[in-house]
């Protein structure tokens, strides 16, 4: 009897050490439970899977909030796809090496086995195809432009005069403006703004205070 119960201890123990085993291969170099990139959902995918994931991935349904474009002190709100905003799946897997690769296994395995895991956020990495954003710019710039007009000074009878003040003039730059939509996107930022520039007439009501 005792032998029995010895040679069930120990198969007992050699499956347990091969679960254990099994486990740390399984679980070596893949996303934690509970770990999301942006509201994709990778718990325990290798990168490759991960990868994969994300290169069919919808940036729309992938993406937590909308892109919001400031222009002149109003706030847009866009889905990614319609600003020519693209998933950069190889560059987000790069920079999520930190959280696939952990230290302790040990730590890591009491952790998955009590469910203490907490839910981890890792960034999406976007990119921008420059022509369809430069599409909504010169789109928006139609209904924005306005041209500068000048003072006007006529004569009335009577000795009388009438004068038309001056219009400052405005247009959206589109080259700047893309670049701060990209310049936001690399530091994982959903925000930019839209630069506008100022078109001074060439001739002013009162002279300008210098």
């Amino acid at each position: 009897m005792r032998g029995i119960t010895k040679y069930l201890s120990l198969a007992l123990l050699c499956l347990l050490i091969c679960l254990v085993v099994w486990d740390f291969l399984f679980w070596s170099g893949r996303f934690p439970p509970n770990c999301y990139i942006e509201k994709i959902d990778v718990s325990g995918l290798s990168k490759l899977e991960a990868l994969n994931t994300l290169k069919s991935a919808d940036v729309d349904s992938a993406v937590d909030s909308p892109i919001l474009l400031l222009l002149d002190g109003e706030t847009l709100a866009y889905k990614p796809s319609e600003l020519g905003i693209y998933i950069a799946p190889r560059k987000t897997i790069n920079n999520s090496t930190a959280t696939v690769y952990r230290n302790n296994y040990i730590h890591d395995l009491a952790k998955r086995f009590l469910g203490k895991y907490k839910k981890q956020n890792i960034y999406l990495a976007l990119s921008l195809e420059r022509s369809s954003y430069k599409a909504v710019l010169e789109k928006l710039a139609k209904n924005y432009d306005a041209p500068s007009m000048e003072a006007t000074f006529k004569l009335l009878e009577g000795g009388r005069y009438r004068i038309t003040k001056e219009k400052v003039g405005r247009e959206v730059k589109i080259n700047k403006s893309i670049a701060n939509l990209e310049e936001a996107l690399s530091k994982n930022e959903q925000m930019a703004i839209i630069e506008v520039a100022a078109l001074p007439p060439r001739v002013y009501a009162k002279p300008l205070v210098k």
